[in-house]
């Protein structure tokens, strides 16, 4: 099992430990539209140095995708139905911010190239 395998395997643990805990669902579909954004941006083809980030599970049914390194941090909430709201900074410059569906944004693509670089 690949170490992206093992992370992606604590996070769906996680997932029923807080479903579990709090009584809230998260939909199967958010979390693997998750899944496959923080798959696309670590090691896919947005090819990026980006370290698997911190998952977790809100209240609302959202899923937050945290990085946070030395130089810069990104925050991606995968909201039900699939929008992603984003938020990154590399501290001293740059930051993005914005909503998308589906693929994910030029904008977007550059921070994580920059963000990879200096990381």
């Amino acid at each position: 099992m690949s170490k992206i395998d093992l992370e992606i395997e604590k996070a769906r643990q996680l997932l029923t430990a807080f479903e579990v805990f709090t009584g809230k669902n998260i939909l199967k579909e958010t979390f693997e539209i998750a899944v496959k954004i923080t798959t696309d941006m670590t090691v896919g083809q947005e090819v990026s140095d980006l370290k698997f980030p911190v998952v977790s599970f809100c209240e609302n049914g959202s899923v937050d995708i945290f990085w946070k390194e030395k130089k810069f941090e990104l925050l991606l909430n995968v909201c039900d139905g699939g929008e992603i709201e984003f938020f990154g900074e590399i501290f001293g410059g740059y930051t993005v911010r914005g909503r998308f569906r589906g693929e994910i944004p030029a904008g977007l693509k550059v921070f994580i190239r920059e963000a990879s670089a200096i990381s």
